[in-house]
């Protein structure tokens, strides 16, 4: 009988040397730990494919690729965005998870590069899987909830690559903030290249701001555009709670976002902060020798179904007064930190967004969808 000390070697072999092209591996071993932690010895196939299910559901809030190939997505991703949808109950999206979702993952598990683990943590059985000691033996060490760690950084390593890989090596950053690299009242702006990690100009004037984006986006870059003040404002559904603009500094540019609604910028730059977005992405849709499909959602710019994707950077007053950078260059800054994850967009319980940046497009003239206006911007706050 294997020990403790053995089992948990081989468990951690199978999390960081299986050979993977998706994260199904990482999700059988969560869901194996939640076994053992409710005391189950045997599972259906019906209940494996619901713990798969709120597993993935919780996962897919951050938009990241779970598979190698992430133009094809698994049949997981595929079930759980059509219930999102409202295409799919939550019953017929386990029930396709279970008919076709565990194709290969079951008799994959155990694969080393060696070859087979000396150790198995179930077995197969007609109807579905029975845990064995070794499962127990892992997840009621003292070292549980390290492996539990160990098992979702692994997880995050691998969407991330798989995001990388579908990004490419062309992805820049560019940021636009209200104040120079001189302190003064003019647009100070930061490129970055995000496949390098790596600051590569700074400079102000919002001319050169657009010429530069549109040169880019001419030669083929994909670029993720941020403007320093909000894209996005959440829409009470009840009338009597209106959004307000605020005449001093808001709580929202301090950090809580639960208050977005109530503490849009103060008029004195959040309506020139706008109206300077819309006039740089007019201009550089005219400058651009190319077409350019703006994305709505960071999953879509990895996906290569856009090359222009538009977040919001949110610079707090602590990081105002003690930076030496410039407020553009601090936001690309940690912007390149979170590449290729990226934060999930806040929405206020009990109001709906309106996307202030799908309404620049609009205006700017890219062909935009009515739908394109209730999607929250990714925000990345200076860190």
């Amino acid at each position: 009988m294997a020990s403790s000390e053995e089992s948990l070697n081989c468990w951690r072999s199978i999390i960081h040397k299986g050979r993977v092209t998706s994260t199904y591996k990482m999700a059988l071993g969560f869901a194996i730990a939640r076994l053992v932690e409710e005391g189950k010895r045997q599972v259906s196939m019906e209940e494996l494919a619901r713990l798969f299910f709120e597993i993935y559901l919780e996962r897919l809030k951050y938009d990241m690729p779970q598979n190698s190939n992430p133009a094809q997505l698994t049949v997981v991703e595929q079930a759980i965005n059509k219930y999102k949808e409202g295409s799919f109950t939550e019953e017929e999206a386990i029930h396709a998870i279970e008919k076709e979702g565990f194709t290969y993952v079951l008799d994959a598990f155990h694969r080393l590069p060696e070859g087979e683990s000396p150790i198995k943590f179930y077995h197969r059985t007609g109807l579905g899987i029975m845990l064995t000691d070794a499962a127990y033996r892992v997840f009621w060490s003292s070292e549980k909830d390290y492996v539990m760690c160990e098992m979702d950084a692994r997880w995050s390593e691998l969407e991330e690559g798989f995001a990388r890989k579908s990004l490419g090596s062309n992805v820049l950053t560019w940021v636009a903030s209200n104040k120079s690299a001189t302190g003064a009242d003019s647009l100070g702006w930061c490129r970055a290249n995000a496949s390098e990690g790596s600051i590569t100009h700074i400079g102000d004037g919002v001319r050169d701001f657009a010429d530069r984006i549109a040169s880019d986006l001419s030669a083929g870059y994909k670029v993720a555009l941020g403007f320093e003040h909000p894209l996005y404002i959440d829409v009470p559904k009840n009338p009597d709670q209106k959004a307000i603009f605020l005449e001093k500094e808001s709580s929202v540019a301090q950090g809580p976002r639960s208050e977005r609604r109530f503490g849009c910028s103060p008029r004195s730059t959040f309506a020139p902060g706008l109206s300077e977005t819309a006039w740089v992405l007019e201009k550089v849709r005219i400058g651009t020798a190319r077409e350019i499909t703006p994305a709505f959602g960071w999953r879509r710019f990895i996906d290569a179904k856009g090359n222009l994707f538009i977040w919001e950077a949110l610079i707090t007053s602590d990081k105002r007064n003690w930076q030496t950078s410039t407020n553009a260059e601090l936001a690309a800054r940690s912007f390149l930190r979170l590449y290729p994850r990226m934060p999930v967009p806040e929405i206020s319980e009990g109001s709906v967004p309106f996307s202030l940046a799908a309404a620049a497009l609009m205006w700017a003239g890219f062909p935009v969808s009515r739908e394109a206006l209730y999607s929250p911007c990714v925000t990345v706050k200076a860190s």
